[in-house]
């Protein structure tokens, strides 16, 4: 199988692909495949993040086939497929390789304070989204498949939104929270729902997208 891969050597430099024969057959993750890759190479080896290695932490995410995804939970059966093509993702600037720089999120986070500025309250009601909110692994995919998300734009994206119904359901009604709210997300977001159905986590944005807009 061959697997092509978008490269960059630095963050000043052009991108080129680079094609690599990965010779054993079955199914394997990308993650997988990549550190195999690197272990017979003799050109410079691949740059790219992983952490967990189950999707648990969303530090490899990357573009495959067209499709942004998690490299650790994106499988390949190997007698079954010719070629896979590999990108970083392409808002957020390329550090090196499949590495990108998503510091942007939590600038953005930090811009919109984003987080509890008093002690947290139970809310039962909302247990269920609460909780399920809360595993936003900060990947960035949503942002990357989001047709109104770009590099200069003040859209802060889905994962701002569930962030903002977290804070919001846990503590006293903030009026500065909804503003930031309706100038970041609201008055942008074109509801594609694109973030829903790429989520690894499979997070429910339309609820707390809902939830924040009666409640504003």
């Amino acid at each position: 199988m061959k697997v092509t891969i978008l490269r960059q050597e630095n963050i000043n430099s052009s991108p080129y692909y680079e094609t690599f024969d990965f010779q054993k057959n079955g199914v394997f993750s990308v993650i997988s495949i990549l550190n195999d890759i690197n272990l017979n190479v003799t050109s410079r080896k691949i740059d790219f993040e992983c952490s967990c290695k189950q999707k648990m932490c969303g530090a490899c995410a990357m573009v495959i086939n067209n499709t942004p995804s998690l490299a650790c939970s994106y499988f390949v059966d190997t007698t079954k497929t010719k070629e896979i093509i590999i990108k970083p993702l392409s808002k957020f600037p390329v550090i090196r390789d499949l590495i990108v720089d998503r510091s942007v999120i939590f600038e953005h986070q930090k811009l919109a304070s984003m987080y509890l500025k008093n002690d947290a309250k139970v809310n039962i009601k909302e247990l269920k989204q609460q909780y399920d909110v809360s595993k936003c692994l900060k990947c960035g995919l949503c942002l990357e498949v989001c047709p109104n998300y770009n590099k200069n734009n003040e859209f802060y994206g889905a994962l701002f939104a569930n962030e903002a119904f977290l804070i919001e359901t846990s503590t006293d009604k903030d009026e500065e929270l909804y503003k930031k709210y309706k100038n970041h997300f609201e008055s942008i977001c074109s509801k594609s729902l694109a973030c829903s159905n790429i989520c690894p986590m499979k997070m429910n944005t339309l609820s707390s997208i809902s939830y924040l807009n009666m409640k504003k």
